[in-house]
């Protein structure tokens, strides 16, 4: 499943990868933990950063949001990749589920 949110993978396997990981970390602690490393926050990252599908980018910002409630120790590392500004404007202007 890590290796499907890789940059040189499709972007529909890529979406469906965050997607899975999303709902995993949302629905069950045991299992979710295993996706919350750093590892797979910095692909996570890479998508929110780089994608201009909303979908997949709203997708890969409530995985990481998933993933910063299971492993707390990642949110610094997180929020270091996000501006203060990109912080404020996903809240104020993006999707209601970010």
């Amino acid at each position: 499943m890590i290796k499907c949110l890789g940059v040189g993978e499709e972007e529909t396997v890529r979406f469906y990868a965050c997607k899975t990981i999303e709902n995993i970390t949302a629905q069950s602690i045991s299992a979710g933990c295993n996706f919350a490393t750093l590892e797979v926050a910095t692909l996570l990252l890479n998508i929110y950063h780089t994608t201009k599908n909303e979908v997949l980018k709203t997708s890969a910002a409530v995985s990481i949001s998933h993933i910063c409630k299971l492993n707390t120790t990642l949110f610094p590392t997180i929020f270091e990749s996000l501006t203060c500004k990109q912080f404020s404007l996903a809240l104020l202007e993006g999707p209601s589920r970010i």
